[in-house]
């Protein structure tokens, strides 16, 4: 991937010696958290992967079980996918859209289902898989005591500790984005007391599942040691197909004791210390096997990192994450003293049962999603997958760890602009530049348009032509145009025309060449409407069946109006007027908008129709809401109301499973919708159920047997920010929906649009605040019913008074 430049200043928090005041002089907010109190912590191994503590650094991913007889890692390369490149679609299936579009206005929308499957190919996104397990078996232990394991997320390093037969004995492990290699030391305070062997394992993938459209691809891998001290790992993802090679190695390097190869293990006796290094890598190379072998990849890695200090490589490795992590903290109080007393997991079972407040866990939530980006999305990276870097099966086992583009990934990302975290949006765009040639592909034989689409999933070998047996999510062609509006939002927070010029633009136009060539005129209303398509994974009734194609359906609509918005901000941005602009302004305003329905509510289709699920998971229509910035409260009242509404039908009538008990992705949308509503009650009570019903012990997103999907923690995050500050109405607006639960407290390094950086200090009377902007500019600053004007100069703060 393209290394990917972050134009924002370092971030300028607690410079007040050349400040501006508005109202009484006074000192920037400095919450009193302390850093190093942002941990994790556990009185017992992990005994499944959503109690384990996940470790990355953006290519490197692992989840340490911390156990005592054995310890196990979880190992993953972001690089590592199933199978092998696929054909990247079917030339000449656009012959099928006039015919599909002539159904669907003549209302056969039967017929119009059975020509769209036609569309699709027949299998599905590729899956991102385990590297394999490393093992550590450990001799001599008897009656343990003492036992903890934590994981600091300030630091980024997993510890665990115990007692036993009257030592100490001590693990350190992190992921090191500046030696790239996993590194671990095993301590004892007493000498010679390290015995164990090591090995990898790795599941041999031979099987097929009973749907032929999905394939266990066919993987072997082999163990064998390199010397005395080193180990490997190395496969390929499919042997007959040509699928990508990986492979990594292990050097073990201990102090005192010896070490014997036994098979195909290493075998430590009698060490005093040891230090483990380890690498990993793939032939992976923008959608081909034709990287870099991945043995010398590793063996250069190794080899680089085996001629470092431990000591300097830990320090390094602390000081590069606490950049991107301490750029932003968030103070809400304190916990009880009996709270603080418990481990992780007892105090999310706390909640779980009792639901009571545990202020704490809250701050650790609004940390969680930055940490998770932090290891999983880093500069030269792959953009996070649904599992982040860390998923949970070999082959096409599990579910689908690839890109859902219907929402999940952007959740993932929305923390970063707002929690100062723009590096880490870079992969995503990366991913999004890497997939432009193969979506003009898909656009021109798959639809016969120009410019750029691609459906509702992609992998990591590109393919952008909708795919997947699963017609009523496949069909959606607004794949592209939502992970867009990352690319727009990346400029809007950092305000770089050379990036806007030279990275968005080509993006942006041509998504936007997509959508006016795939837009037709409505006979009925003369409005221009995008179709064919579907509104994701859900449908309504049509002669008693689910149906789902149709066109001019909502969140095309909204998407649309956003492209074209944002083109033609960008284009005046750089002074561009050309034909291609000229059709926008003359689209935009022809563009077919939602509508509201009989009973209020905000329509999801064209037409008013029966709800296949009443309370289905997904709210796609309202997209323009959130995290789409057309409707807002105060700009489009009768709309807002009109999704408020919408928005409560889904949660509480019919069937499906959006309500209690159900999955829990959208209760960190929700937070944002609530939040932008500015309903601060509804906003805390949607916090709540999260934290009840929706966390692991770990803290992750509970998600049935699939943990790190990590798209609910960046949402729970971001949605924390909407509550404390936003901006996307052209006004920053503070504490906009700030619940009784927090009428005290303090945060340093949100971010707003037009590159404000905001430390904020606030109780029941007064607010504080602290603004700075990289690039100076006149802002707007709302706070309650009290809007200042205010002109920043170019890294000087401003401290305001309310």
């Amino acid at each position: 991937m393209t290394k990917y430049n972050h134009a924002f200043l370092s971030l300028l928090v607690g410079c007040v010696t050349c400040s501006t005041s508005i109202g009484e002089a006074s000192e920037p907010a400095s919450p009193s958290r302390n850093f190093e109190e942002m941990k994790i912590w556990f009185t017992q191994p992990a005994t499944k992967r959503s109690q384990t503590l996940p470790l990355g650094n953006g290519r490197i991913g692992a989840l340490v079980f911390g156990g005592v007889e054995t310890e196990k890692i979880h190992l993953s390369e972001e690089t590592l996918w199933a199978g092998y490149p696929e054909p990247s679609g079917r030339e000449g299936a656009s012959k099928h859209v006039p015919n599909l579009t002539k159904l669907l206005t003549e209302g056969k929308f039967d017929e119009a289902q059975d020509v769209s499957k036609e569309m699709l190919l027949p299998y599905w996104p590729r899956r991102q898989e385990m590297m394999g397990e490393l093992y550590l078996n450990f001799a001599n232990h008897g009656e343990v005591s003492d036992y903890r394991r934590e994981l600091s997320f300030d630091s980024a390093v997993a510890k665990v500790s115990y007692k036993s037969g009257g030592a100490t004995f001590t693990r350190n492990t992190f992921v090191s984005v500046i030696d790239q290699a996993l590194i671990m030391t095993l301590d004892c305070d007493q000498p010679g007391r390290l015995t164990f062997d090591v090995n990898f394992a790795r599941e041999l993938i031979t099987k097929k599942m009973a749907r032929s459209s999905i394939k266990f691809y066919n993987s072997e891998s082999f163990v064998l040691p390199q010397g005395q001290d080193t180990l490997v790992l190395r496969g390929t993802g499919d042997p007959v197909k040509a699928g990508l090679k990986f492979e990594t190695q292990l050097k073990i390097t201990p102090t005192g004791g010896k070490m014997t190869t036994q098979g195909k293990s290493i075998h430590v006796e009698g060490a005093d210390r040891v230090v483990l290094i380890l690498t990993a890598a793939t032939n992976f190379k923008k959608g081909t096997v034709s990287g870099p072998d991945p043995a010398i990849t590793c063996q250069q890695q190794l080899a680089k990192a085996s001629k470092r200090p431990y000591r300097q490589m830990l320090e390094e490795h602390m000081d590069e994450h606490r950049e991107l992590f301490r750029r932003a903290t968030l103070d809400l109080g304190t916990s009880t003293q009996a709270q603080r007393a418990l481990p992780t997991d007892e105090r999310v079972s706390r909640i779980n049962k009792t639901g009571e407040r545990d202020v704490d866990l809250e701050e650790q939530m609004f940390h969680m999603g930055r940490y998770l980006l932090i290891n999983s999305s880093r500069p030269g990276t792959q953009a996070a997958t649904l599992h982040g870097i860390w998923p949970g099966s070999y082959g096409a086992k599990g579910y689908n760890c690839a890109y859902h583009l219907d929402i999940n990934i952007s959740e993932n990302y929305w923390p970063a602009e707002l929690t100062g975290l723009g590096e880490c949006h870079g992969p995503l765009i990366d991913l999004i530049e890497d997939l432009l040639p193969n979506a003009r592909k898909t656009a021109n034989d798959v639809f016969g348009c120009s410019g750029a689409v691609c459906a509702l999933n992609v992998d990591g070998w590109l393919n952008t032509h909708p795919f997947g047996m699963n017609y009523y999510a496949m069909q959606w062609i607004g794949g592209m145009g939502w992970i867009t509006q990352d690319v727009w939002e990346h400029y809007a927070f950092n305000g770089d025309k050379v990036y806007l010029r030279n990275r968005a633009w080509p993006i942006m136009k041509a998504v936007a060449e997509f959508y006016l060539d795939y837009s037709i005129t409505d006979p009925q209303t003369g409005k221009l409407m995008l179709g064919p398509s579907g509104s994701p994974e859900n449908g309504f009734v049509y002669k008693g069946k689910r149906t789902t194609v149709d066109y001019g359906i909502s969140i095309d609509q909204e998407i649309a109006y956003e492209i074209y918005t944002n083109c033609l901000r960008a284009a005046k941005d750089l002074g561009i007027d050309d034909a291609f602009t000229v059709r926008v302004k003359e689209a935009l305003p022809r563009l077919a908008l939602p509508r509201i329905a009989k009973d209020g509510r905000l329509m999801e289709w064209r037409e008013e129709r029966e709800e296949d699920d009443p309370r289905h998971r997904h709210v796609s229509h309202l997209y323009g809401f959130h995290p789409g910035q057309r409707i807002t409260k105060e700009g489009n009242p009768e709309e807002a109301a009109a999704v408020r509404k919408s928005l409560v039908h889904r949660l509480t009538g019919g069937k499906g499973d959006f309500g209690p008990g159900g999955i829990i992705w959208q209760r960190g949308w929700m937070l944002g919708f609530w939040a932008r509503f500015q309903e601060p009650e509804n906003f805390y009570k949607t916090l709540l159920d999260f934290m009840k019903k929706g966390l692991e012990p770990n803290l992750c997103k509970k998600w049935g047997a699939r943990p790190y999907c990590m798209d609910g923690n960046g949402a729970f995050t971001a949605g924390m920010v909407e509550a404390l500050l936003q901006s996307h109405n052209e006004v920053i607006h503070l504490l906009p929906s700030l619940p009784k639960e927090w009428n005290t407290g303090s945060f340093m390094g949100l971010r707003a649009r037009g590159g404000v950086s905001i430390d904020a200090n606030w109780s029941p009377d007064k607010l504080k605040v602290t603004l700075t902007s990289a690039r100076g500019g006149t802002f707007q600053v709302r706070y309650l019913n009290s809007t200042k004007t205010v002109k920043l100069s170019a890294g000087m703060p401003m401290t305001l008074q309310f």
